[in-house]
Formats: structure tokens, sequence, C-alpha cells
């Protein structure tokens, strides 16, 4: 293999690696956001449960009782704090979207690959170099709408990912 094609298969190559990278972090991202979403959930309907006995507690302590009537305010206000951080911040809305995103990514890195074997891998394909470097250009672009989607979910895609390897792609991509 010439050095222009190894530069362009390196290239793929980290492109590759960065878009792998990106979906994992984004699923990781997706993770908490699904999470936090069920625990608010878990806690709205554990804290209605606990509301659901103030008659029993007004039988039991008094309708009057200062304690009793304390304690409800403070789960009704807890309940209504979940409810609102949920909605506000929709965990579990962006979660199923961050969901899809990351896994958008995982299947960009098998078209990558697929790719690869078909055009250049293959001894089908006239022109070998050009091929990689449209192949190079298709994963550039994937790899921004990828970055973009993130972003526009909440997740800084490349902060993350650059601190995952640091300068390898810095190095590599440049090349």
């Amino acid at each position: 293999m010439d050095n222009a094609m190894t530069a362009l298969q390196a290239g793929i190559e980290a492109r590759q690696s960065e878009l792998h990278d990106a979906a994992l972090t984004i699923a990781m991202a997706a993770k908490r956001r699904t999470s936090r979403s069920n625990g608010f959930k878990i806690a709205t309907v554990l804290l209605g449960a606990l509301t659901a006995a103030k008659g029993t507690f007004d039988v039991i302590f008094g309708a009057g009782n200062h304690w009793s009537l304390g304690v409800f305010t403070v789960l009704g206000i807890a309940i209504s704090a979940c409810a609102g951080i949920e909605a506000t911040f929709k965990y579990e809305k962006v979660g199923a979207e961050l969901t899809l995103l990351a896994a958008t990514g995982h299947a960009a890195v098998r078209w990558l690959d697929t790719e690869w074997r078909n055009t250049i891998g293959s001894d089908g394909e006239a022109d070998p170099l050009e091929a990689a470097r449209r192949l190079l250009t298709a994963a550039d672009e994937k790899l921004a709408a990828i970055q973009e989607g993130a972003a526009k979910l909440g997740v800084n895609i490349t902060l993350q990912v650059y601190k995952l390897d640091g300068p390898r792609y810095r190095d590599i991509v440049a090349a």
C-alpha cells in the first residue's frame, strides 16, 4: 500500500474510532438521563402513596395535628418538585433521543467498515484512492451530524470524546 492510501486508511480508522467513542459517550449520557427520569418517577409514585395515608394519620393523630400537617405539606412539595424537575428537563424524552443517536453512531461505525470492505478492500474499485477519499468525507459528515445531534440534546460530545483519547485524534486526523 502506498503512502497516500496508508494515510487515508489511518484517517478512516481514526474517524471510525471517534464515531465509536462518540456513540459510547452518547449512550452513557442517555443512560444517565433515563435513570434520572426513572428516579423522579419512582419518587413521585412513592411520595404520592405516602400522601394517600393522610386520612389515616388524621384519624390516629387528629385532624389538627401540626406534625401531620407539616409532614404532608413537605410530601406535597417534594411531589411537586419531582414532577416539575422531570417536566422541565424532559429526562425521559432526551434519554430516548440520545439512545437513538447512540444507535445511529454505532450503525455508522459498521457502515464505514462495510463500505471500506466493499469498495477499497475489494478489487472492484477502479480508483481506490478516490473511493477512500469519498469514504473519509462521508465519515466526516456522519460524525458531524452525530456531534450536532448530541449538542442539540445538551451533550458536548467533542469535549467528552477528546478526553477519552486525548492527542491521538489530533495527531491522526491532522495527518
